[in-house]
């Protein structure tokens, strides 16, 4: 049986020149069908380019270097693996491309089953062309903000839910002023969406309860039951004041009344309360600050501000960190010995646990590190190593 590569892991980063879908379905007439619904048709500018796999082994041997930006998946086969099986080989092989599933079944389409397998949407036969185009349209649109660098680099990321665009905008305008990346959903359609095609997760959900397709209140109760998204703070920012207790039963962390005007009074509250939740979000993580230094274990990743440094292997990660934790004081040779790693290597003598010394290690992080400035290690004779930095925005 063939079996999934691992060379497909994300989706890349530059727009290709077009959009290929791969249609599995064992009906040749649904599949003309959905592919001639998409003949001439466009995605920011690119043409959509579809390709049809009559079953799941045929749709294996395609996928691996395939290049797919969606699937559109049927779940019922006369004979052999099943949709489902494509989810679960997909989930497990970490391919990352979406998929949507169009069933005839209703019945056996355990929604809550489907998404813990990795669907993005799910359509029910007969379909409206229409529906499927913009089901279609909503997972592309979803994917390539999750994927942006704007979003995956961020120190934070906080998505808003929000169907009113003047909220929307005036959120955005708030969070533009800090080092926190944003993106805006209208409904709870697109903010699924926008979560199972996350590559990183948002640091906190800022909700409004009045959508157009789902109770705020219902929502809340639906993302504390899933398992990727339960663990994500939620901050209500709705009109509706009568709801805050209710809000507050449904695992809401803080829930902020909008007011009548302009909204400049609820700006600083708001604010306050987003950045109380992924400061707390970021101790429990173990995340170091001193300075304009961010050292995030998520990732490794280390940051100067809102702008990413470097992502780092662990044993340089700890180095640092523990510099950082030190400083301004320096750190002996002895205790950043004890970051590295000790098992595969051959020892050079019995004080120096791997072939690579603390002194290669600390001038490797001074190259990742040199183009700014503000951050330096500094060899102190006699004591170790001491990390120097000054505040972002210093010059």
């Amino acid at each position: 049986m063939p079996e999934l590569s691992r060379e497909r892991r994300e989706c890349d980063l530059e727009a290709p020149a077009q959009v290929q879908l791969l249609v599995v379905e064992d009906d040749p007439s649904v599949r003309r069908m959905i592919c001639r619904a998409f003949e001439g048709s466009r995605y920011a500018g690119r043409p959509i380019i579809t390709q049809e796999a009559p079953s799941v082994e045929a749709a294996l041997r395609v996928v691996p270097g395939g290049g797919f930006d969606l699937i559109i998946l049927d779940l019922g086969f006369p004979q052999g693996l099943q949709g489902r099986d494509l989810l679960r080989r997909m989930r497990e092989a970490g391919v990352q491309v979406p998929i949507l599933v169009a069933t005839g079944n209703s019945a056996s389409a355990d929604s809550e089953e489907l998404y813990r397998l990795g669907a993005a949407d799910i359509l029910t036969k007969p379909m409206f062309i229409y529906a499927l185009k913009d089901a279609v349209n909503g997972i592309l649109r979803a994917a390539e903000a999750a994927r942006r660098p704007a979003w995956t680099s961020a120190p934070a990321r906080v998505l808003h839910v929000e169907d009113t665009d003047d909220w929307a905008a005036l959120v955005r305008l708030w969070l533009s002023q800090t080092d926190y990346a944003s993106h805006r959903v209208a409904c709870r359609a697109e903010l699924m969406r926008f979560l199972r095609s996350c590559r990183e997760l948002p640091d906190c959900i800022l909700l409004d309860l009045t959508l157009p397709d789902v109770d705020g209140l219902n929502l809340c109760d639906e993302l504390k039951r899933q398992p990727d998204a339960q663990a994500i703070p939620l901050v209500v920012f709705t009109a509706r004041g009568d709801d805050r207790l209710a809000a507050l039963k449904r695992r809401a962390v803080q829930v902020v009344i909008k007011p009548d005007g302009s909204g400049k009074s609820a700006r600083e509250e708001v604010m306050t309360v987003i950045d109380s939740v992924i400061d707390q979000a970021e101790r429990t993580r173990g995340v170091v600050r001193k300075g304009g230094l961010r050292l995030d274990p998520r990732g490794h990743r280390v940051f100067w501000g809102s702008k990413g440094l470097a992502d780092l292997d662990p044993a340089k990660f700890s180095i640092l960190k523990l510099l950082l934790e030190r400083s301004p004081r320096p750190v002996s040779e002895e205790e950043l010995r004890g970051c590295l790693p000790r098992v595969g290597y051959k020892r050079h003598h019995p004080e120096d646990p791997n072939p690579k010394t603390v002194a290669v290690y600390v001038s490797n992080l001074r190259s990742r590190l040199a183009w700014e400035p503000l951050v330096q290690i500094v060899n102190m004779p006699g004591q170790g190593y001491a990390l120097l930095t000054m505040p972002a925005g210093s010059a």
